[in-house]
């Protein structure tokens, strides 16, 4: 999928990583790009994942990116946490751990 970014957002999970790889300190990178397995990323969600969450709006309900996160996680085959509501397209936890990944999987190549 191509990225997108109109009016500074952010539309496609590769645009977000694209975009967090352009702000992180080298040393940043380093520390996810030394994490060995993907479960272990859930080290991040609170912190790191709080900042993507409210940096991205993904509380906004249903953006463009929240729908391309949701894609992701389906494409690759993740569990993603059941809505109790009809609100979101995906849950903000769940957007921002795609997110992770996807920024891993890049430092990492």
């Amino acid at each position: 999928m191509e990225d997108f970014i109109v009016e500074d957002r952010i539309l496609t999970v590769d645009a977000a990583v694209k975009d967090i790889i352009s702000r992180l300190e080298e040393s940043s990178k380093n520390n996810i790009k030394s994490v060995l397995r993907e479960h272990e990323l859930y080290l991040y969600h609170h912190g790191f994942g709080t900042h993507i969450r409210n940096y991205y709006k993904l509380w906004d309900k249903k953006t463009e990116l929240l729908v391309d996160c949701k894609r992701v996680a389906i494409e690759r085959g993740m569990k993603l946490t059941p809505l109790e509501t009809d609100d979101f397209v995906i849950h903000p936890d769940d957007a921002s751990h795609v997110i992770i990944v996807s920024l891993w999987e890049t430092l990492r190549k």
